[in-house]
């Protein structure tokens, strides 16, 4: 009985001493792989400059394929705009600006002729 139980107990030593030894391995890798203060401030401090110089390069206008046909003070004037080019058969949409303008916007291929019936509307 004495002899099984020291053999538990070596058992239960030597797990234990195992444990720690690989906590301690994993610890010091963990520690290597991460970053110092000293490296992780510069890096922080690029990655905030490459955000503000992209978000100045932006467009924040950008309305990727559509054109501006129309450039308006006011909202409801937009929208009557794209509703008399909408009955024509021209898709239009409208969009307000940065600038607080109305853009009346179409697709390149119906833009000519969305511009026409602008400028004889106005």
């Amino acid at each position: 009985m004495i002899a099984y139980l020291a053999v538990l107990v070596g058992a239960a030593l030597i797990a234990l001493a195992t444990g720690l030894a690989l906590a301690t391995l994993l610890r010091t890798l963990a520690d290597r792989q991460r970053p110092t203060v000293t490296e992780t401030l510069p890096r922080q401090r690029a990655r905030r400059r490459r955000a503000r110089t992209s978000a100045k390069r932006a467009n924040l206008d950008d309305y990727g394929l559509l054109r501006t046909v129309l450039l308006v003070d006011h909202l409801e004037t937009g929208r009557t705009i794209r509703d008399l080019l909408g009955t024509a058969g021209v898709r239009a949409t409208v969009a307000t600006g940065n600038d607080g303008l109305t853009r009346v916007l179409v697709f390149p291929d119906e833009y000519d002729r969305a511009r026409r019936m602008v400028n004889r509307v106005l």
